[in-house]
């Protein structure tokens, strides 16, 4: 793809002629009444806690000013536009954190931040040929271009340098963006960009998943030699969270191309002859996934984050306090490096994004081992964490992590804000907000809603947009009993009450859950 150029001064002359020629006056009012749509369908309005309240609409107000909603040459970096902390390069950050906030909130936004990952996937293909694999394999770190711009070393608080293998080894970052192709489609119900982009990019991740994985004697298929989300422990064999996210992948990428299939034959079959996909190839990731090792315990219902975590050190708890803590300066990169310490949420990043998946009492399961032992070392950890305890109804670790969150950029209590905004915990903390406080979050084609709100919020307002229809969800919490106010427009929505579907029509609506009871629908 072309590089993104900087306009050129005649362009730029132009825009400020056309400026000039509207006034002020109407460029504010366009202004506002830009702002004040988005607003519309983003402001989250809590009651009760004037603080969580500005840290959230301070966030969502960063997500709109970062992400362009029809420009493909770009995408959101780490840290926003605020800092040129790691050049306005593009992670996983994007597609995990801050993509749900605008799959719900403003689906074109989401589809052109996946249409940059389209735009780039022959640099995801030249970095898997280049590394020996098939399909793609995305940067890890991205910029107008779509190759490999992860520097190979950094500098050390002592000067020493220190070797960089994300680029080389988080190869995680395929399966991340497979599943913001999946999220989206599955949210928004666009068929349209599914059969123009997101069936390429799944098979194509699928492809690189099947070559990278590597079959023992005894049968079964490994994954060696990378970084998982825990940036602590490097050159790992079998990180969960990556084959897991790999296996899923696979199996992902084949219902997509069942369902093209069905959907539009003619596309399938242009698709498979491009990307010359035989019936055999398909047959070969089927083993891949069925054999891919995950470390998964039945007896304990724990995944092992990667083989030999549990022969490592212990560190006593009271040693990765207080939090948030960089693990690796405080008590040295050699001691993290053979310990059980975990920079930010990996196995629960995993049990979280993939919920549709593993059930509630294994990713609980996992939340008990790992939390303890989380340093929170990255921005990305704390507001993942304040989701899962949320919707455990572990409410006070849900607001510890929450506030962490929040602390990071509005006090800075990692001490790098001045390099720019941290747009991951941006995404986290909407994420905490809706998916954990308010518990709306997606389980195949329907809103689960099941909330936990934390003590200090007497209620919050969540606009949502979902398959088509657009609803507004008011979340209160009485003295014995959780109601739930929804305004639905545009289409019918399908919500999952105590496992149930319920399919409730535009309209409004009014739900009440006793303490211990089920869902009711009352009398608005």
């Amino acid at each position: 793809p072309a590089r993104t150029k900087v306009p050129s001064s005649g362009t730029a002359r132009r825009a400020l002629a056309r400026a000039e020629s509207l006034g002020y006056d109407e460029l504010l009012r366009r202004h506002r009444a830009a702002w004040d749509e988005r607003w519309h369908d983003a402001d989250l309005v809590v009651t009760g806690d004037a603080d969580d309240q500005q840290a959230i609409r301070f966030s969502i107000f960063h997500m709109i000013s970062t992400a362009h909603p029809t420009k493909d040459t770009v995408s959101v970096g780490a840290r926003g536009l605020g800092g040129m902390s790691y050049f306005l390069h593009v992670f996983w950050d994007c597609e995990i954190f801050v993509l749900p906030f605008f799959i719900y909130s403003h689906p074109q936004t989401a589809r052109t931040l996946l249409a940059y990952r389209y735009r780039n996937l022959e640099g995801a293909r030249q970095k898997a040929r280049d590394m020996g694999h098939r399909g793609a394999l995305y940067p890890w770190e991205s910029a107008d271009k779509g190759v490999e711009t992860t520097p190979p070393y950094g500098f050390g608080p002592g000067g020493e340098i220190v070797p960089i293998l994300s680029g080389l080894m988080e190869h995680h970052i395929s399966g991340d963006v497979a599943w913001g192709v999946w999220e989206y489609w599955k949210a928004t119900a666009d068929d349209e960009f599914m059969k123009s982009m997101g069936v390429e990019i799944m098979l194509e991740t699928a492809r690189f998943w099947s070559s990278r994985a590597s079959l023992d004697e005894e049968g079964r298929y490994h994954i060696t030699m990378v970084v998982g989300p825990d940036e602590y422990h490097e050159g790992v064999d079998d990180n969960a969270y990556t084959n897991v996210l790999a296996r899923w992948n696979i199996r992902r990428a084949i219902d997509a191309l069942g369902w093209l299939e069905e959907a539009d034959p003619g596309r399938a079959e242009d698709l498979r002859r491009a990307l010359e996909l035989a019936d055999g190839e398909l047959e070969e990731w089927r083993r891949v996934a069925s054999a891919l090792v995950d470390g998964f315990d039945p007896e304990t219902r724990l995944f092992e984050q990667f083989a030999g975590f549990y022969d490592m050190d212990d560190v006593p708890v009271e040693k990765l306090r207080p939090r948030p803590m960089a693990a690796d300066l405080m008590l040295g990169r050699d001691v993290t490096l053979r310990s059980k310490v975990v920079k930010q949420a990996d196995v629960v990043m995993l049990c979280y994004i993939l919920s549709d998946e593993i059930s509630d009492d294994v990713a609980r399961a996992n939340y008990d081992y790992y939390e303890p032992i989380t340093s929170h070392g990255s921005s990305l950890s704390p507001g993942i964490h304040a989701a899962v305890a949320a919707q455990f109804g572990e409410l006070d670790d849900a607001v510890k992590d929450f506030k962490m969150a929040t602390a990071i950029d509005l006090a800075d209590n990692m001490g790098n804000a001045a390099r720019g905004l941290h747009m991951a915990t941006m995404g986290g903390i909407w994420q905490a907000a809706v998916m954990g406080f308010a518990g709306l979050q997606r389980r195949d084609e329907a809103l689960r809603i099941d909330p936990h709100l934390p003590p200090g919020w007497k209620s919050v307002r969540v606009p949502l947009q979902f398959r088509g229809a657009r609803a507004v969800f008011d979340v209160r919490r009485r003295r014995s009993s959780d109601e739930v106010g929804i305004t639905i427009e545009r289409a019918p929505l399908t919500v999952l009450l105590d496992g149930i579907e319920h399919e409730l029509q535009p309209g409004n609506h009014r739900l009440r859950r006793g303490d211990g009871e089920a869902w009711q629908e009352v009398s608005s």
